[in-house]
């Protein structure tokens, strides 16, 4: 049954939920090759929810109940921001629809949990094949960046999911996985250390948080290294004693306030080599709100003794990313796509791509630690405070051996 409960709330309620929420038990009866089912899914409630499409693998017939709003079995836009490739006209309330075989009402990627399902525990099946754009020809995106396969959803296929953290507990980000302000201060804020006004942790959520001190302006950063581990060589027990990965699939569900002067990030350090403090970089997400609100930038970095070299950045305009609701945004390091023959590292951005970089082999093999900061942009003309970054989870995925 859980294939069949895996289930998506509709555009608008996805944006303004996070995962835990939206647990009201509702009933949907799906008739799949003469077979009926009851399904008791936690999703959406009829009455004021959304309605819930199963991934079909083959054709099938789905009842919408009586009490559902019209509104809710009308799925808005089916591709672009990976809410569901089947659209069902109001008319169908209460009436029996035909879903084609090959429909997905998880929108399109099984691989990105719906609210209402445990990222820790929802399994990745098969996924849609999705749409790619609407040429192969190589669409340049900057320094190296290409966009060709924008929109491709991700394929977790032959993952295991090997971290998940959820925020379900109250975390003194003093360890064991996690830490508060354990790197220097960037951008025009200080970092709070742990325990400081920037961290709180309620509902399943980390919110960090940006305010004004007086004449200071302070935000946060949260890291899944102690700054020994991550610039002095200790010893590092991933899980244990906090957590890398290398080679692997890295996806944080993120609300970025829709602001002025903000400057949210969601990205992946490699442990400093002690001797010439050199690692690399890879920024999956720099959200600066209204300063730009339609931008998703990304890229990756070479640091050497505290230069950068080796930099591509790339930026890509969005509509959907405007919202200001919760997104999904990935970081593939496994190396098995390619672009022109070579490993290539790919962005996603709610399950389908964004763009790829035929980056240097040392990028699937290094390892790496996650950070998640709510930073003030020093050169924005406006600043508006207080402003939060809401995190729902982070979940990092890598090849079954």
């Amino acid at each position: 049954m859980s294939d069949l409960c895996g289930l998506r709330l509709n555009n608008g309620l996805l944006s303004s939920l996070p995962h835990k929420a939206g647990m009201q038990k509702s009933k949907i009866l799906v008739a799949i090759s003469g077979l009926a089912m009851l399904c008791a899914c936690g999703g959406g409630d009829a009455a004021g929810g959304a309605t819930q499409i199963p991934t079909q693998t083959s054709a099938a017939t789905v009842t919408i109940p009586e009490n559902a709003e019209a509104g809710d079995a009308a799925g808005a836009t089916p591709v672009n921001r990976g809410q569901g490739d089947v659209q069902l006209p109001s008319a169908s309330v209460g009436t029996p629809v035909n879903i084609p075989a090959g429909s997905n009402g998880q929108g399109g990627n099984s691989a990105v949990p719906a609210a209402g399902q445990d990222p820790c525990t929802y399994q990745p099946g098969a996924v849609w094949p999705g749409q790619v754009s609407d040429s192969l020809a190589p669409r340049p995106g900057s320094k190296g960046w290409d966009e060709r396969y924008r929109g491709k959803s991700q394929n977790l296929d032959g993952a295991e999911l090997i971290h998940c953290e959820t925020f379900a507990t109250q975390l003194s980000l003093q360890g064991p996985t996690l830490w508060a302000k354990n790197r220097a201060d960037f951008g025009a804020s200080k970092f709070d250390a742990a325990g400081g006004r920037a961290y709180s942790i309620n509902d399943g959520v980390l919110s960090i948080t940006a305010y004004q001190d007086g004449a200071v302006m302070r935000s946060g950063l949260v890291q899944s290294l102690s700054s020994a581990q991550a610039y002095n060589g200790a010893t590092i027990l991933s899980g244990t004693q906090g957590f890398i990965c290398t080679g692997c699939f890295w996806e944080a569900r993120i609300r970025f306030p829709k602001s002025w002067g903000t400057w949210g990030a969601f990205w992946l350090l490699s442990p400093d080599a002690p001797g010439n403090r050199g690692h690399l970089e890879v920024d999956g997400i720099e959200y600066y709100g209204e300063g730009d609100a339609r931008g998703h930038h990304h890229g990756v970095h070479r640091w050497k003794n505290g230069t950068a070299s080796g930099s591509y950045g790339d930026y890509t305009g969005m509509d959907e990313i405007a919202d200001g609701g919760w997104h999904t945004y990935g970081i593939d390091l496994r190396g098995l796509s390619t672009l022109d023959g070579k490993p290539a590292l790919v962005m996603y951005f709610d399950g389908r791509e964004v763009g790829r970089l035929a980056a240097d082999a040392d990028y699937f093999s290094t390892p790496f630690y996650y950070l998640l900061n709510l930073a003030i942009n020093g050169k924005s003309p406006q600043k508006t405070f207080p402003q939060t970054m809401d995190v729902d989870y982070v979940r990092v995925f890598q090849r079954k051996s």
